[in-house]
């Protein structure tokens, strides 16, 4: 895993790097006899801006799932009370009528998968509100009245909507990640060949490699250290994810 830290170092050597090798006339001229003329460097500063661009746009991509989870926990804080409540009461309603609770998923055990209890929701608040015999029954024993059960289904809906943009910021965060390793491994590559040939069409004058900022990047690059707010971010995750 390459972390932040090193994704932005990378990000500033490769502009100072290709940036430098274009203006500074000492290195721009030993340069030439490798091919690295102002076009090459032109499309090495394309590939600078396009990982920039991906590092961006990922880290926007993983606020807004960070803010859907958000969302969705604050839905299902909201419904989750409401929906044991009446569900609660349309159990005791139907203590005598077994045959009457598997019509509103009463009779089977509560499945733990969002989606499993988002089901079992709509099914219960579905058949409830058609049949008119549990809504008196409801409504004269325990005061759940037509419209205090409508009221729950709103808020499942409203869970099923907040997991739907869920998902969907997911699996944009998944491909903004992939997007962004993948430009990141490309602008490496370039930058590691581009220093290599430096290091020959500078020999005469090692000491202009600091004006590129050269350094070593392979190990820096591969070492799956990670620091302090890559940690942070990945605890995070692993919470969103046991919670949806």
């Amino acid at each position: 895993m390459i972390t932040k830290k090193t994704m932005e170092k990378i990000l500033g050597i490769a502009e100072l790097a290709f940036t430098t090798a274009k203006l500074d006339e000492e290195i721009k001229t030993p340069l030439l006899a490798y091919n690295y003329d102002e076009a090459r460097l032109d499309q090495c500063l394309d590939l600078h801006k396009k990982a920039k661009e991906d590092y961006q746009k990922q880290k926007k991509e993983r606020s807004e799932q960070f803010q859907a989870t958000a969302e969705l926990e604050k839905a299902l804080d909201e419904a989750n009370p409401v929906y044991i409540e009446h569900i609660s009461l349309a159990r005791l309603a139907l203590k005598d009528k077994s045959r009457k609770k598997p019509k509103f998923s009463l009779a089977e055990s509560r499945r733990k998968d969002i989606y499993g209890r988002l089901e079992q929701a709509e099914v219960f608040y579905d058949n409830v509100l058609a049949d008119e015999e549990i809504l008196n029954e409801l409504a004269t024993r325990f005061g759940l009245t037509k419209e205090k059960l409508a009221a729950g289904k709103q808020l499942v809906i409203k869970v099923k909507q907040a997991n739907k943009s869920r998902q969907k910021e997911k699996s944009e965060s998944q491909q903004a990640t992939l997007d962004r390793d993948k430009s990141f491994k490309v602008l490496y590559d370039a930058l590691s060949e581009f220093f290599q040939v430096c290091q020959f069409a500078l020999a005469a004058r090692p000491q202009l490699l600091e004006r590129l900022g050269y350094l070593k990047l392979s190990e820096g690059y591969r070492r799956q250290v990670e620091d302090k707010e890559d940690k942070e971010d990945k605890e995070k995750e692993n919470e969103t994810e046991k919670k949806s």
